[in-house]
């Protein structure tokens, strides 16, 4: 005689909202990872933030490499300053058009706008992750919050990117008022009045774009800037970084986050199967849910899934233990490593 186990007649709406719930929980985890990603960028100091200095012009940057701790301060990572790094192919490739011997004003006027837009969206993602995000919110945080705080940021960014090129199409019309020399490497020089001819094509040319602003905005503008603007968020994915001396781009990061965070994940995870269970299994089932999350849960935080491979070069202490000179001896503080501590810093406490 074999006894069954009855199942709740609403089991499958069960699965279906929990398979739901936890895929959509999957999919914001990887959004704030990548959120996580990008700060790391740029509080690695490798943005080109400055317009006077390469890869905008041949002089030379000063960068450092910077250790950033991540993943609770259990490790750290570091981008390394090289060529990959450090290369950006659409500012290569506008400064081709600048510098190749065929350029002309109207190249010079449309490569000019593009650049400086540039450069104000890398110095503006620097200075407001770097020095606002990275400085006031900590790992956990910007893994739950930068999703929505990165997408309505975008959404003002690029708003202020149309505002900032109707400026910049009216303040770079002075390239028409200027000519190039025989010589390549030589600066250009500016039209005077005197100069005749040169002097009115250039106010014709000028006032051409003016009238043709609405035109021109519509149908050239819109798309240069969304794609310029696209090209500058996405340019953050292209770095990779050292992790635990192992090369990492943004796929090996989302990997490495998998697994350090798989104890909060199934942390939130265990949370959901109770919810549901409470909401549509009812009662008794919602208990048991309860009791098993509680179980494992404790479980996980005393012997967690994933163990992090640290080494002398790569592993980072983030909370030091105090110590006391106490008759020429140190004394390690007991409640460092009760469970408790343990629990916080599983779930992200610092």
């Amino acid at each position: 005689m074999s006894f069954k186990i009855p199942l709740p007649p609403n089991i499958q709406e069960y699965i279906y909202n929990v398979s739901h719930t936890v895929l959509k929980l999957l999919i914001y985890f990887i959004l704030g990872i990548i959120c996580l990603f990008m700060c790391k960028v740029c509080g690695s100091n490798l943005l080109p933030i400055d317009e006077k200095l390469q890869p905008y012009t041949n002089t030379p940057r000063k960068l450092t490499e910077v250790q950033q701790p991540v993943f609770k301060r259990i490790t750290k990572i570091v981008f390394p300053v090289s060529h990959i790094n450090v290369k950006n192919n659409l500012i290569d490739s506008i400064r081709s058009y600048q510098t190749y011997k065929t350029t002309n004003v109207f190249k010079m006027y449309f490569s000019s706008i593009l650049i400086s837009i540039i450069v104000f969206n890398y110095s503006t993602l620097h200075y407001i992750i770097n020095n606002i995000i990275n400085y006031y919110m900590s790992e956990l945080f910007i893994i739950i919050l930068a999703p929505i705080i990165f997408f309505i940021l975008f959404i003002i960014l690029y708003i202020i990117n149309n505002i900032y090129f109707i400026y910049l199409y009216f303040s770079e019309l002075g390239w028409f008022f200027k000519y190039k020399t025989c010589n390549i490497s030589a600066p250009w020089k500016d039209i005077c009045i005197f100069d005749g001819f040169d002097f009115f094509r250039g106010i014709c040319i000028a006032w051409i774009l003016v009238f043709c602003f609405i035109i021109t905005w519509l149908i050239g503008a819109l798309p240069t800037v969304t794609i310029v603007f696209l090209w500058v968020i996405f340019s953050l994915f292209s770095f990779f970084s050292v992790i635990n001396n192992m090369n990492a781009n943004v796929f090996n990061f989302v990997q490495y986050a998998f697994k350090y965070y798989s104890n909060t994940l199934l942390l939130v995870i265990c949370f959901i199967l109770t919810m549901h269970a409470f909401s549509i299994l009812g009662t008794y089932y919602g208990v048991v849910c309860g009791i098993l999350f509680l179980i494992l849960g404790w479980q996980s935080f005393m012997h967690p899934i994933y163990a992090p491979i640290t080494s002398a070069a790569s592993h980072v202490v983030s909370h030091p233990v105090k110590t006391a000179q106490s008759g020429g001896k140190n004394k390690k503080h007991k409640y460092k490593n009760n469970s408790f501590y343990k629990m916080l810093h599983t779930i992200g406490y610092k």
